[in-house]
């Protein structure tokens, strides 16, 4: 069976990106409990540039199922009525032992704090500077693998690739289907 495999996708590859930066990152700040309240620039790059990336993918996904969300509190109603295990998916951070559920608080109808610590960034740089934090931030990219991973499957794709270097999706979004080489995510038989 051929694989519609995708290895140009920019969400994917933007994905890639920002995790790629954590991962340099990781060689400065160790990515322990202690350390989740660290901030700098480049976590506040990091932060803007994912939040920002969030609202595009969500948007994306709503429209798949033909609504069209104005803002995040739209996109959240959207994908809660059409993804609701979105709230208690996991990832996985195991060289680190850590495990996010960054969409946790949308079953609750809130925000995620990344997400407010986004838009206080985004609309308030100066006051909000401490919370481009290191926990912000992996929060951040990790409900923006869930959404990258979920628009890819909605869109048809079967495989993703190069596979994440850090961060481990659910299982529910691909990463039981990781290949043992690390290179593909097979999306093929995920729910979604």
């Amino acid at each position: 069976m051929a694989w519609n495999l995708d290895r140009n996708n920019l969400h994917w590859n933007y994905a890639l990106s920002i995790e790629s930066d954590l991962v340099r990152i990781s060689r400065f700040v160790e990515f322990h409990a202690d350390n989740m309240h660290t901030f700098s620039i480049e976590l506040a790059r990091t932060l803007l540039a994912i939040g920002a990336k969030v609202e595009v993918i969500g948007k994306l996904i709503a429209h798949a199922h033909g609504e069209c969300p104005k803002n995040i509190v739209d996109i959240r109603e959207a994908l809660m009525r059409q993804h609701p295990s979105i709230s208690t998916a996991e990832v996985l951070l195991p060289r680190y032992g850590l495990t996010l559920i960054p969409w946790s608080s949308w079953v609750l109808g809130q925000s995620p704090d990344w997400r407010r610590a986004y838009n206080s960034l985004k609309h308030d740089y100066k006051d909000a500077f401490s919370q481009a934090s290191l926990g912000n931030s992996l929060h951040a990219l990790s409900g923006l693998l869930i959404l990258v991973l979920l628009y890819c499957r909605i869109s048809g794709v079967d495989a993703l690739m190069p596979a994440t270097e850090l961060l481990y999706p659910p299982s529910s979004f691909g990463a039981d289907a990781m290949t043992p080489d690390g290179r593909v995510i097979d999306l093929r038989d995920t729910p979604h």
